[in-house]
């Protein structure tokens, strides 16, 4: 592994490990890197838009390669931990990336992808308009069909862990 993938890893272990076995948790998984990123814990992916929000194709490399690896050999990352602000920020940030609100019906994936699909409208500026309205219109013309109740609930948590 090299250093991006063992900080990767490190991250996801202190939010219940990597999956890779399902399409959602691979969703998952995008979508909670992304969030992390934008709060400050530097892992290096470039994102961009794709069909379920942010994406970034050499995470899902990564993914697929750390997750090989650990089936395959010992761990590399032992030994090696993260920097006191990117555990902190990753502690701070973990009930809103794991725990599914009653709304979304335990579909966590759902969940990390309206709140990183509205936090990447908000961060790359796509929309100037910040109203939840405004939003579910942008959203709606790349075909999500998130609630504005959903988009609102996204925000609140967003704005309740000062990343809008």
């Amino acid at each position: 592994m090299d250093r991006r993938q063992i900080a990767t890893k490190l991250v996801m272990d202190v939010l219940g490990g990597i999956n890779t076995s399902s399409f959602n948790h691979r969703l998952a998984l995008q979508k909670t890197i992304y969030i992390l990123q934008t709060a400050g814990v530097n892992l290096g992916y470039r994102y961009s838009w794709y069909l379920r929000g942010p994406y970034s194709r050499e995470l899902a490399a990564d993914a697929y390669s750390i997750r090989e690896e650990l089936d395959a050999t010992f761990d590399e990352s032992e030994g090696w931990k993260l920097d006191d602000q990117s555990t902190n920020t990753v502690e701070r940030l973990k009930p809103s990336l794991t725990e599914t609100p009653r709304e979304f019906n335990g579909s966590l994936s759902k969940w990390l992808e309206v709140l990183a699909s509205v936090l990447f409208l908000i961060h790359t500026e796509k929309t100037l308009d910040k109203s939840p309205p405004a939003i579910k219109l942008k959203l709606d013309s790349f075909n999500k069909q998130f609630s504005e109740s959903e988009i609102q609930l996204a925000m609140n948590t967003l704005s309740d862990v000062s990343l809008i």
